[in-house]
């Protein structure tokens, strides 16, 4: 079975799972992510790009911190995660889910102050495509916030294989995310890795 179908069968009881998720491995990174990272580097009146949204984490992330924000876009593969998505943000102005391939997205160059992507890197076959994509679509001096699950070491890695198993991703290896470029920050973490890059960053002016 494909990814995108597993998520299509799996959208209306994703939740409660990525709940156990967050308590066993994730917790530490996505408090760092809110704490350190979202209230200052998602300017007021931004406009948020969210690669792999699911059922749309983190708008509920960015709601529960109160972060004033002007536009929200979420792109996720999977329809059915796309409807369970829109179901808990419909009427609101302002946020959006798009089905689409994060490879190619159907967005403008230059449109987002803020991308993040969160839990999605491990599915990938070339992350370095996405992280391409990612720096296209920002404006200049905007940031791609990128946070993934890594190749990790006992016991996360026997923590880790009935969620591998479940939802068919892998660690991404560091030999794939340090060809990522120049990176403004990065702070590893037992079971994964964070990392942000600036538009404009000279290895990644032309991109």
């Amino acid at each position: 079975m494909k990814v995108e179908q597993l998520y299509n069968r799996f959208a209306p009881f994703y939740d409660p799972f990525r709940t156990l998720w967050r308590k066993l491995a994730a917790e530490g990174m996505e408090d760092f992510l809110e704490r350190e990272l979202l209230p200052r580097y998602l300017p007021q009146e931004g406009i948020i790009l969210d690669l792999g949204s699911g059922t749309g984490a983190n708008l509920k992330r960015l709601d529960r911190l109160r972060l004033g924000f002007k536009g929200y876009v979420g792109v996720d593969l999977s329809q059915g995660m796309i409807a369970q998505a829109r179901k808990k943000s419909r009427g609101r102005e302002g946020v959006s889910f798009l089905r689409a391939d994060i490879n190619r997205l159907p967005l403008r160059d230059g449109t987002f102050d803020l991308v993040i992507s969160t839990w999605v890197f491990s599915h990938l076959k070339k992350p370095q495509r996405v992280v391409e994509e990612g720096l296209r679509v920002l404006k200049e001096g905007g940031y791609l916030i990128l946070l993934f699950w890594k190749r990790a070491s006992f016991p996360f890695n026997v923590l880790a294989w009935p969620f591998e198993l479940l939802f068919k991703f892998k660690g991404v290896r560091k030999e794939a995310w340090e060809e990522f470029g120049e990176r403004k920050m990065i702070k590893e973490f037992k079971a994964g890795v964070l990392i942000m890059l600036e538009k404009g960053d000279s290895k990644h002016k032309n991109k």
